[in-house]
């Protein structure tokens, strides 16, 4: 019994816990247990089976308490199916070690928390459906770059903040995110609102303009006592006849420095329709 490996008791109405014993069996690679009516927690020892490679398939049965931390030591398993159970809690952090997942199924339970940033790991993902939970939090923008992942679905959750544009989510029909209310942005074909400016973006904006007005002020300060200066020494010296200097005059003695304050001050106030935008995006 120790050496068997592969075990499929899908849809046998069976009742009662899963035996831990299952734990002994070393070799099995592939675990189906789907549609029965078989509850409580499931066991660390069967979570831990570390010689599990194609498939564990505990969905459709009535399971419930949280997903133990020990699934991160099936680094080999290529499907998990624990959906329509009552399994409760967060997701574990360590599904991230899961390295050679293909297939994630958590749908219909009542998990809750963030979708954690650790399965950013989940390179090989081709499904992922955490549909029908209670998550909330962001869309993780690390689902763009999942080159192979087809299908995601997130509804019906409480999903939150902007929708990412890029790799799966610029597919319509790969992608579900129907029934999270709090979305926003996104590609145009998900019909959400516009994202609102967070606080932390007009803290920037204010910053931005503070640094703008400042080096405005300073440069025309800068310009104006450069050229003071200049005339002053002129005068000094009795190089300058009194009334008679003009501009062109006064551009070709100008130092390179002071010419290039002189473009800068020119340049920022030709800009000035730009910083009266600013001050209005800051307001807003």
């Amino acid at each position: 019994m120790s050496q068997l490996n592969k075990l499929i008791l899908s849809d046998n109405n069976l009742e009662g816990s899963i035996p831990a014993t299952f734990g002994n069996l070393t070799e099995l690679i592939s675990l189906d247990l789907s549609f029965n009516l078989l509850s409580g927690k499931i066991p660390e020892e069967v979570i831990s089976i570390s010689s599990l490679a194609v498939f564990l398939n505990l969905s459709n049965n009535l399971l419930d308490g949280p997903i133990s931390p020990h699934v991160g030591q099936l680094a080999n398993l290529a499907i998990i199916d624990f959906s329509c159970n009552k399994l409760s809690g967060a997701i574990p952090n360590t599904l991230g070690t899961c390295a050679e997942l293909q297939f994630l199924h958590l749908q219909g339970n009542i998990l809750h928390g963030k979708i954690p940033k650790e399965l950013m790991a989940l390179r090989g993902l081709e499904e992922l459906d955490l549909s029908n939970n209670n998550l909330s939090g962001p869309v993780p923008e690390f689902l763009e770059s999942f080159q192979l992942l087809k299908n995601l679905n997130l509804s019906f959750n409480h999903l939150s903040g902007p929708v990412p544009y890029k790799g799966i989510f610029s597919n319509p029909s790969a992608v579900s995110l129907t029934s999270n209310g709090m979305l926003c942005g996104g590609p145009v074909f998900f019909h959400f609102p516009a994202c609102p400016y967070p606080a932390h973006d007009k803290l920037a904006r204010h910053k931005l303009l503070h640094i703008l007005v400042f080096t405005v002020v300073g440069a025309f300060i800068l310009l104006c006592v450069s050229i003071a200066t200049r005339c002053y020494i002129k005068k000094s010296r009795g190089g300058a006849r009194q009334g008679q200097t003009n501009i062109p005059e006064l551009f070709q003695r100008m130092s390179y420095a002071e010419l290039l304050l002189w473009k800068i001050w020119l340049a920022v106030e030709a800009s000035a329709v730009y910083i009266k935008g600013l001050l209005v995006l800051v307001q807003i």
